[in-house]
């Protein structure tokens, strides 16, 4: 996948007929191959499509489509992706140095931060997962209704927890609980539907 949005968008183009052979934000014709696939994202990354950049990374850092596995490569492709504006990148990054081979809560927590301020819900999540591990409910509430107005579910079950140990006010839950209901009522449509059952790949 180039496009980060094409396993979650419409299978239909423009004109509302289906399109399951093309993505629908670049119109390409799926890769049928690894190596076409691969192709693909290389050319991409030339031209610096930030998710193209970021897809490299991973296949660096686990050894994909016959490269050799390297973890320096690729946190070196992810901050570029960053740097492009992929949150995605800035997360991984985060995990990278969070993980057993470099243990850096403060750069850990630093890029899952900036991936949060590019809107990524997962990231924003976690924070508000460190903060009520922490003892910061304040924040921890701030950060997980920010997660679950982007969709987040996980952010409720955290929420849950912060009202019935009666450490969120009801209040807090409530508009938490209404943020995450309205981004899925805002979001839900029958050919995102189809599109999630098609693809494999729920969008909520």
């Amino acid at each position: 996948m180039v496009c980060s949005g094409c396993s979650h968008s419409p299978v239909y183009d423009h004109l509302g007929n289906k399109s399951v052979d093309k993505c629908p934000f670049c119109r390409s014709l799926h890769p049928t191959t690894d190596e076409a696939l691969f192709e693909m994202k290389k050319k991409q990354a030339k031209v610096n499509n930030a998710y193209a950049v970021y897809s490299l990374g991973l296949a660096y850092l686990y050894g994909r489509d016959g490269l050799r596995r390297s973890r320096k490569l690729a946190m070196k492709l992810w901050h570029r992706s960053g740097d492009l504006g992929c949150a995605d990148a800035y997360l991984e990054i985060g995990f990278q140095y969070g993980s057993f081979r470099y243990r850096d809560k403060v750069k850990s927590l630093h890029y899952i931060a900036k991936a949060a301020e590019l809107g990524h819900e997962e990231a924003r999540y976690f924070l508000g997962k460190w903060e009520m591990m922490n003892g910061n409910t304040d924040e921890a509430i701030k950060h997980l209704t920010i997660a679950a107005t982007n969709g987040e579910p996980r952010s409720l079950t955290l929420a849950q927890e912060l009202y019935q140990y009666g450490l969120a006010t009801k209040d807090e839950y409530t508009k938490l609980l209404r943020s995450y209901q309205e981004y899925v009522t805002e979001i839900r449509s029958a050919q995102r539907d189809e599109a999630a059952v098609i693809t494999g790949c729920p969008y909520y």
